[in-house]
């Protein structure tokens, strides 16, 4: 559906209603919004744009002033207090106007409402032709905000995968490297290799976009499960080897062609005085549990 032209006139009772239940509140929201993404935002959203769009006897078409209050903002402030000053950066990067509209989904993103990311810079309250006033509680729901910010196109990782990082592999790995440090009574560094991981999936069937930090993670624990199972906390000898194989003291992440893999799905490999743990795109995210067993063979 193309966009309806404005409503010239409104009756007086939306008037009224718009007066009383948005414009009367608008700059309390504009501070409210503001206040959530820290840095100065305003809202531009026309209600004689949207009337037309609400059904005769309708909420949307009787009370458009208090449905336009009722977009619910604490949907946005749940997501920053989630993800931190992570999301918050990158909503007030790609919505680079720090401005707030209200518009019809002509591009069918959402289901009933949602929220999106203008190619102006805008961030947009969107609503499925049809549904203007449905499920307003989710304009600002997670999945909404987070596929809004997906779709954003950007240089390097994509803005799931930064996330999916951040909230599991960056909050949770140090404690799987203090216990394999503390297994192998020295300290290890852990080279992730996102970037490179990244590069090398894109483009391939690998499903990896929104699992790549934790995936990282679930192979660095299987790391430590497998050096406390061979119990290498309780081998001199076996903690001597490893740190002659591993003279770096790194521990590293990577992604290699098939063709380099002895094992069908994920291997540990002691390489130039570093172990490396490795996949292939085709075997991403299979058997993770098994990429370190057997290490001991290798020392």
């Amino acid at each position: 559906m193309s966009r309806l032209p404005p409503a010239e006139k409104l009756p007086l009772a939306v008037r009224k209603n718009i007066r009383d239940k948005w414009e009367s509140k608008k700059d309390e929201f504009e501070k409210e919004f503001s206040d959530i993404l820290g840095e100065k935002w305003t809202i531009d959203i026309n209600p004689n744009a949207i009337y037309p769009y609400g059904a005769d006897g309708s909420y949307a078409k009787e009370s458009t002033g208090a449905m336009i209050a009722d977009c619910a903002i604490w949907g946005l402030r749940r997501y920053v207090e989630k993800y931190g000053d992570d999301a918050k950066q990158e909503i007030n990067k790609v919505a680079s106007t720090h401005t707030l509209v209200m518009d019809l989904d002509v591009d069918k993103k959402v289901s009933y409402c949602g929220c999106g990311i203008t190619s102006s810079g805008q961030l947009a309250i969107l609503w499925e032709d049809g549904n203007l006033a449905s499920n307003l509680d989710q304009v600002f729901g997670e999945n909404s905000i987070t596929t809004a910010l997906n779709d954003v196109p950007s240089e390097g990782m994509a803005y799931e995968t930064r996330l999916d990082i951040q909230q599991v592999y960056e909050k949770k790995i140090a404690e799987v490297n203090q216990n394999i440090n503390t297994a192998l009574k020295k300290d290890f560094t852990f080279e992730p290799g996102f970037e490179a991981a990244y590069a090398k999936l894109n483009g391939t069937s690998a499903k990896f976009k929104d699992n790549l930090g934790s995936f990282v993670y679930l192979y660095y624990d299987a790391l430590r499960y497998s050096l406390s199972n061979d119990k290498f906390d309780s081998d001199d000898m076996l903690q001597e080897a490893f740190h002659e194989a591993v003279e770096s003291g790194k521990i590293a992440f990577r992604i290699v062609d098939a063709s380099q893999m002895k094992k069908t799905y994920c291997e540990a490999v002691f390489e130039d005085g570093v172990l490396y743990l490795q996949t292939s795109p085709e075997g991403y995210g299979s058997n993770i549990d098994c990429v370190a067993e057997k290490l001991v063979d290798q020392l």
